[in-house]
């Protein structure tokens, strides 16, 4: 889709600033999921549970 009013910058810069924000939040995902693995004991699988459950019922 192309934009042909053109007065509008925000238009243009805000959904790949919305999509590098999601990256930068997302970042930790896996060294979180592996820490709590390594605390449970237990394989990646039940950290992958934990991580998605939580997510899930914020």
């Amino acid at each position: 889709m192309s934009r042909t009013s053109g007065h509008s910058m925000v238009g243009a810069i805000f959904p790949g600033l919305a999509y590098q924000c999601g990256n930068l939040i997302a970042a930790g995902n896996a060294l979180l999921q592996t820490e709590i693995a390594i605390l449970l004991g237990t394989g990646l699988a039940s950290a992958l549970m934990l991580t998605v459950g939580g997510v899930s019922s914020w």
